[in-house]
């Protein structure tokens, strides 16, 4: 009789964090904003969908320390998620944000034992170098 406290039918939520693509504030923030009010959140995440550079994107936020365990917002943003992104924004703050789901990594068995894999900070260096961070 444990387990009749739980609801048998909802799984487990899936386990991911969220990496920073790009965050803009200011003019540079003005034009997204433009593009959520005059067509809506789904062309402005497509629009900053352009900054998301795959592989070179995920090391860059585990390396500057930009991935969260939930998406960062303050009081006033406004959030949306697809499948793969979230955005915030705020109009009276002028800024913008798009995020990256990335799935946590599930733990494998190394020699009997679990063991988490993580990138090596040189490699993850030497793929940020010249990167520009919008």
């Amino acid at each position: 009789m444990s387990a009749s406290g739980r609801i048998a039918w909802h799984p487990a939520p899936p386990v991911s964090r969220w990496g920073s693509v790009v965050f803009l504030q200011g003019q540079d923030a003005d034009e997204v904003l433009a593009i959520v009010d005059r067509d809506c959140t789904d062309a402005a995440i497509e629009h900053l969908a352009g900054f998301d550079m795959g592989e070179e994107t995920t090391q860059a936020a585990l390396v500057d320390g930009y991935v969260y365990d939930t998406i960062p917002t303050g009081p006033l943003d406004r959030t949306t998620t697809t499948i793969a992104y979230a955005l915030t924004y705020n109009h009276d703050h002028g800024h913008v944000s798009l995020l990256r789901a990335h799935p946590e990594p599930r733990e494998r068995k190394v020699g009997g034992a679990a063991a988490r894999t993580a990138p090596s900070r040189s490699l993850a260096q030497a793929n940020t170098r010249g990167r520009r961070r919008g």
